[in-house]
């Protein structure tokens, strides 16, 4: 009777903590999305050209591959709960002092760090999570990016706005740092009053090893995300200028095609879980990706923006749920190495960022504006080929 009585309390603490995780990817989501509003400010401010306010992107990229292979080899050695306490401080200090010393050069070490914090954050709050809620890591982990997905979509109008009111842009850092830090606090508190969290992720990586990183199925599962976040990065970059430039749409709408993207992605990652009651997980990331780069690909060829923008947020809603539902089936297949998958899959994201906008920038420029806004689509219809070896045996099991 006793343990019986005492699992409800177990339950809500762990809810208690589950949340905080939440509260913590919501605000680190606005890092990622909240930063491109803020350019054309921080070129004029420093007197930067094009090619130097390129370079904050790129360093705040470098910083988060480097998080990424070093988390890797480390994160299931560590105590996962420690690793997510410790990079968040790290980015809400950094938001903080983003703009304490008026120096390029600074700024740029500012953005590295910010760079490998949010990386080392999101690469370790996955498989925190996943080793968390073993057994309904599906939903929670959905759940998770649900909750990064509404943290992107807002990350842009909460810059724009406090921008557009002659907000400093220091302070729209330091607010949210601030806000960060609050966040903080709640996860130290439901950290001490759900102590378990400690032993369990203090045990999870005994029998950590790297073999499994050559295995096919790590290998084929980072193909498809590298396929996958070059649509997405390709649609986040390009698409509002594309509908704006070369069809003439109202720049507000534009932007707002974005956000219908955004919503689709949210939507997806919310109704994944209840699909996943009938539906295999790779089955869903087949058909969805599938249909979803057949539609996108349409939307392009019919080039009308309203029908463009509906497509948009329709492929969204099939294939939003790509990069939990990988994240998932690699922490099922190798539970004892979580953050050594998460950082594999998040590797791999990260390279695809910065080749896909290239990419289409290269081909509009050799074609045209819209033959490079294929490679939008064309990469969801190839993941067709990286999902059937997977479909043709029942599960993986660590060898």
């Amino acid at each position: 009777m006793a343990s019986h009585a005492l699992r409800p309390r177990g339950n809500i603490k762990l809810k208690l903590l589950t949340v905080c995780l939440h509260l913590l990817m919501l605000f680190y989501a606005f890092s990622v999305t909240m930063i491109a509003p803020m350019l054309p400010v921080l070129i004029e401010q420093y007197n930067l050209s094009l090619g130097q306010g390129g370079l904050f992107m790129t360093f705040l990229s470098i910083g988060g591959i480097l998080a990424i292979l070093a988390g890797g080899m480390v994160i299931d050695r560590l105590k996962k709960s420690l690793v997510v306490g410790a990079s968040f401080l790290v980015y809400s200090c950094c938001l903080l002092l983003m703009d304490l010393v008026p120096s390029f050069k600074v700024l740029l070490g500012m953005f590295f760090i910010l760079g490998a914090s949010t990386k080392l954050l999101d690469t370790t709050i996955n498989a925190f999570v996943s080793d968390l809620h073993g057994d309904n890591r599906s939903f929670q982990i959905n759940l998770l990016h649900t909750f990064f997905g509404i943290g992107a979509l807002l990350g842009p109008l909460y810059s724009r706005v406090l921008l557009t009111h002659g907000v400093f842009w220091g302070n729209t850092f330091r607010l949210l740092g601030a806000i960060c830090l609050f966040i903080m606090l709640l996860y130290t508190v439901s950290l001490k009053v759900y102590p378990e969290s400690g032993q369990r992720m203090k045990t999870s990586g005994a029998k950590s090893r790297f073999g499994f990183v050559f295995s096919r199925e790590i290998i084929l599962l980072c193909i498809i995300m590298i396929l996958y976040k070059g649509h997405q990065s390709g649609v986040n970059n390009w698409l509002p200028m594309y509908l704006q430039d070369t069809l003439k749409f109202d720049p507000f709408f534009s932007s707002l095609a974005l956000s219908v993207f955004w919503v689709g992605l949210i939507l997806a990652r919310l109704t994944c879980p209840r699909l996943l009651r009938w539906i295999d997980s790779r089955q869903l990331l087949l058909w969805g990706n599938f249909l979803g780069g057949i539609i996108l690909l349409g939307g392009l060829i019919i080039n009308i923006p309203l029908v463009l923008m509906l497509s948009v947020g329709i492929t969204g809603f099939l294939t939003g749920a790509t990069m939990p539902l990988l994240i998932v089936l690699g922490c099922d297949w190798y539970p004892e190495n979580s953050g050594a998958v998460s950082s594999m899959i998040y590797l791999s994201s990260t390279f695809s960022n910065m080749l896909f906008p290239w990419a289409i920038g290269v081909v509009g420029e050799a074609t045209s504006f819209k033959g490079g806004m294929l490679l939008t689509g064309l990469p969801l219809l190839m993941i067709l080929i990286f999902i059937l070896p997977l479909l043709k045996r029942d599960s993986f099991k660590e060898r």
